[in-house]
This record gives C-alpha cells, structure tokens and sequence, in this order.
C-alpha cells in the first residue's frame, strides 16, 4: 500500500548540510526506507560513512517527516560493502491507514486554523495548534515522529517539529526539520523548524513554546531571526536571509493578533507617547480598520506598507 504522505514536498535541508561525499548514501537511503527495503547498500568511502552514519540516518528521517513507519533503531552491516538494516515499527500494509489518519487530521486543522493563505497566519496558526495541543512527553511510544504529535498528542521535539514541517509544507509552504543542540540546557541535542517566509528564512521551535511550560501559548520562540536563534540553538552551516523581526520584539511593538494590537495600541496611548509605531501582518488588515477609529480616538494616524515583509507600520500622531 502507496503511503499517501509521499506526495508532500518536504525541503532535504539537512541533506545540504552533510559532505558532499555522503550525498549517494543520503540518496540510497532515501530510497530505500521509501521502499520498506529490508537492507540499503550505501555508496561512498566506507570509512567516511562509517564515521558519519548517525548524522546520515537523521538527516534522512529529519528530512523526511512522512517516514514515520522507521524507529530509531537500526543495524550497520559490514559485509562486502557497507549498508544499514532499518527497524520497521509497522508493517507497509498499515503505513497506508495511518498515513489516511494523519492526513485527516491534518486537512481538519488546515481548514478549521488556515482561515486565509497568508503565510504569516498559516505558520502562526500550526504554531498555536501544536503548542496548545501536544504535550511533552519522552516516554510516550511514538514520541519522535508525527504519528506521536497529530494523533496520540504526545510527543518530544522531533515529533513535534516533523509534524509541524509535514502541516506547513502540506499548505504549501517551505518548511524543514533542523537538527542540533539546545545552549540552555547544556547542549543537549534538540529539534526545530527553519521556515521560508516570504524568501526569508526563519527558525521556530515550538517545543519551547508549549502551553505545558507556560500555561499559555507563548510567541517567544516563532520566526526568530538566525541572531536570535543562535542565542539559544546552535546548528551546522548557516541560514541565510533573517526575516528582521529583531527591533519590534525587543521593543514589544510586534502584535501577532488583534488583540495583542489592541492592547499594546492602548499602552501607547495610556503612556502619553507622541507617536510611535506597531507593526503586525497585513492579514488582519481589515480587522485593525474596523476598530480604528475606536482605539484612536484624538489620535491622528498614518500607517506604511512593507512590501518585502507585507507588513503594515502604524504611526501614532
């Protein structure tokens, strides 16, 4: 049975951040655990695999959030050539139900969150959905793929990356795994997204902003730019193009929805500032012109269009 999954386009970012010369393996790989092949022979210097596999065998499973039916377990077999024995945790024949399960529950929040198709709202409202929905759990038993995070809502930060990776490139939009260590907690390996917002490139790690850690869903951890992320991840090669979000949170001025617009709108106001600015996506638009008047009242006020972040900046007058 075909797994439904196969025909969501998921970036190989981690592919690009091995040596050039683990690429065949990566591809052999690739292939095989797509296949349910039993051994993948490996291609390439024995002795450069051999040193590396660990990493190869996550950047494939990193890549690839619909192989969910691979655990983490495997064997490397040194016959005549190198090559890797898979742990298949269930059989082909149930890949295609489960993978049915998971895309209905997928295309059940896609049409109850993703109530336009701007970016911003789309990644906010995945980002909301997993953070309220999932909890962390390292003993829960798919706890490292996206069957643990969109159907048993138990998960650790790989499920929960993967499945927000596999929802966002669903809706069309760029989104990878990224792999690496967590500096707050004495470098212990961890799991986030890398977005492409716009043709700018973003990290969010949803795991740091579940309600089960603050009690409410918490932004601090959505569309950091690369010099915030690396104040707390750290990670191989590098991400370019940083969405410049860096100002407006540092000064609280970034709203992610109406009512955060409101209220810091309000602060403004009630501070006695002259003028200033808040900043928030262009989809609620339609929303901020219709409480305008309201929360402006004596107030004159301009806003300016961003075109390369579609992001309107509201000046207090």
């Amino acid at each position: 049975m075909i797994n439904v999954l196969t025909s969501i386009k998921v970036p190989r970012r981690n592919r690009e951040l091995l040596p050039e010369s683990l690429h065949g393996a990566y591809d052999s790989l690739e292939k095989g655990m797509l296949s349910f092949h039993d051994s993948i022979p490996l291609p390439g210097d024995p002795q450069m695999i051999e040193n590396n596999y660990q990493f190869l065998w996550s950047a494939v499973l990193l890549d690839h959030p619909e192989i969910f039916y691979v655990g983490r377990q495997f064997e490397l077999l040194k016959s005549w050539n190198l090559e890797i024995r898979p742990h298949y945790t269930i059989s082909q024949k149930e890949v295609g139900t489960t993978s049915a399960d998971l895309m209905r529950e997928i295309r059940r929040v896609d049409k109850a969150l993703a109530v336009t198709r701007d970016p911003y709202r789309i990644i906010l409202s995945v980002h909301d959905w997993l953070a309220s929905t999932v909890v962390y759990d390292e003993d829960a038993p798919r706890a490292f793929d996206v069957t643990g995070a969109l159907l048993d809502h138990k998960a650790v930060c790989q499920g929960i990356s993967a499945a927000a990776s596999l929802m966002l490139s669903y809706a069309g939009l760029s989104c990878a795994t990224c792999f690496g260590k967590l500096r707050q907690k004495n470098d212990s390996w961890h799991a986030w997204n890398v977005i492409d917002f716009n043709g700018r490139l973003g990290h969010m790690d949803i795991t740091n902003d579940l309600v089960s850690l603050h009690r409410h869903v918490s932004h601090g951890h959505l569309l950091m730019t690369e010099s915030v992320a690396h104040r707390l991840l750290s990670w191989q090669g590098k991400v370019d193009k940083p969405i410049d979000f860096d100002y407006y949170r540092a000064t609280g001025t970034f709203a992610h929805n109406m009512n955060e617009f409101v209220k810091i709108a309000k602060n403004m106001i009630s501070a006695g500032m002259d003028d200033g600015e808040i900043k928030i996506p262009m989809c609620y638009m339609n929303e901020i012109e219709g409480v305008l008047p309201k929360v402006f009242a004596g107030f004159g006020i301009e806003y300016v269009y961003d075109p390369e972040l579609e992001i309107f900046t509201f000046k207090i007058q």
